[in-house]
């Protein structure tokens, strides 16, 4: 057992012994989110644990996430690794070149958007389930019924074209070792429908992280290895990563977390982004072995998803910001070249947050999309780009709940109405 994995070991067994009332979230929700406060300090641990078995989970995410970066250069926390599987990268200079024809498209924004809550009436906080929302007033309009009565959601993505792919596992502890996976669509009124067996219906493993490219012909799954037996998470480096073809039903599988790695996920529930020809994946990951884990150690990356490529080449560091400044949420253009980044930064007693788009090569400054202050940061916010990648869902930034973003324009939407508190994974 390597250095960082007895951190992890011990986290969780301490996070277990002294879970006390103010640690739990409002409304029972199923993970602690991770909210910093000004004075606490931006090295604030990152993980804050609701319940034994939530600490549990945030754990093993940890763990079972442990990445690719091994030794190779370490930098500010991360390697750019070169080479003919980042060829096609450009070093882009304007945002408008992270788009096809270096032009953003002017699509409206899509009329709804999917959050994936706590289930009310859920076996145990491990039980998820689908709503569908209004992206102009925030209303619920609808859910997601599962086919089986014995299956909750575990994660959801669009695949463009108002096709959406949802993975659903059993419930924590007795989940088996399957995920199955399901399509569906909506209706004019926003209500889920048509749900049906997506190509592959379903594979090994704990459904952890799902993508879905904006073309609509790749899905990448994440799931974690099961141990038969035991109702607690273990440190396991046999996961797997599988992208699915959806015209073929082809699937390539790789390990993503080797032993010896770096990096650690910022999620408990990761929600990683995939460009929308499927070939790169974004994601925020604390790099290195920082003492503690805090929100100024978290960067952005991006991995590789297609072809034969070498496991130390899928990954490549896009932002490591200046100390005291951390990233919330990482999402690639559609192809790639420029990636939007969130990030946020404690001075004077206020957090002060942005939205900017980087060159993902070179990790260059673009164009600042949207800033905002607040006197506390939701760590457990994100971006979702629509499948066009003209406008991206806004979750925990500033005082706003959930909010659409016009790249364009850099118009920032709040719908009329809120969530009581942040989805679990979302898509558009």
């Amino acid at each position: 057992m390597n250095t960082l994995e007895e951190r992890l070991r011990d986290a969780y067994r301490a996070a277990a012994d002294t879970v006390t009332r103010e640690m739990d979230p409002p409304d029972l929700t199923a993970v602690g989110r991770r909210t910093f406060v000004p004075g606490t300090g931006s090295r604030g641990k990152v993980i804050r644990y609701a319940a034994p078995l939530a600490a549990a989970a945030s754990v093993a995410a940890i763990t079972l996430t442990l990445s690719v970066v091994a030794t190779i250069g370490h930098g500010h926390g991360g390697v750019r690794p070169a080479g003919r599987g980042w060829a096609e990268l450009r070093q882009a200079t304007k945002v408008a070149q992270g788009y096809s024809g270096a032009r953003i498209p002017s699509t409206a924004r899509p009329r709804y958007y999917l959050g994936m809550q706590n289930a009310p009436h859920g076996p145990t906080e491990y039980a998820f389930t689908i709503y569908a929302y209004s992206s102009a007033t925030g209303q619920r309009t609808g859910e997601l019924t599962l086919p089986r009565t014995d299956l909750w959601a575990r994660a959801v993505a669009s695949l463009g074209n108002g096709t959406y792919v949802v993975a659903a596992t059993k419930d924590w502890p007795r989940f088996g070792c399957r995920s199955w996976l399901y399509q569906f669509s909506l209706t004019a009124a926003g209500q889920p429908t048509g749900v049906k067996p997506f190509v592959v219906p379903q594979v090994s493993g704990w459904a952890r992280q799902l993508g879905g490219s904006g073309n609509g012909r790749m899905a990448v799954l994440t799931t974690s290895a099961c141990v038969r037996g035991r109702t607690q998470p273990m440190n396991s480096h046999n996961d797997h990563a599988i992208a699915i073809s959806v015209p073929w039903g082809k699937t390539t599988t790789w390990s993503p977390w080797p032993r010896g790695s770096n990096l650690v996920p910022e999620n408990e529930f990761p929600t990683g982004n995939l460009t929308a020809n499927g070939r790169m994946l974004g994601f925020v990951a604390i790099a290195g072995q920082p003492q503690p884990f805090g929100l100024e150690d978290q960067a952005a990356y991006v991995m590789r998803t297609a072809g034969h490529v070498a496991l130390a080449g899928r990954y490549r560091l896009v932002l490591k910001p200046e100390a005291g400044t951390g990233v919330i949420a990482a999402a690639p253009s559609p192809n790639g070249q420029v990636t939007f980044v969130m990030t946020a930064r404690s001075h004077g007693g206020i957090w002060h947050e942005t939205i900017c788009a980087y060159s993902t090569k070179t990790g260059k400054l673009l164009r600042v999309l949207a800033s905002t202050s607040a006197n506390s940061v939701e760590a457990g916010g994100y971006l979702v780009p629509d499948p066009s990648g003209s406008h991206l869902l806004v979750l925990g930034f500033g005082h706003y709940n959930t909010a659409m973003l016009d790249v364009a324009t850099h118009r920032l939407t709040v719908p009329h109405t809120q969530p009581g508190y942040l989805p679990l994974g979302a898509a558009w």
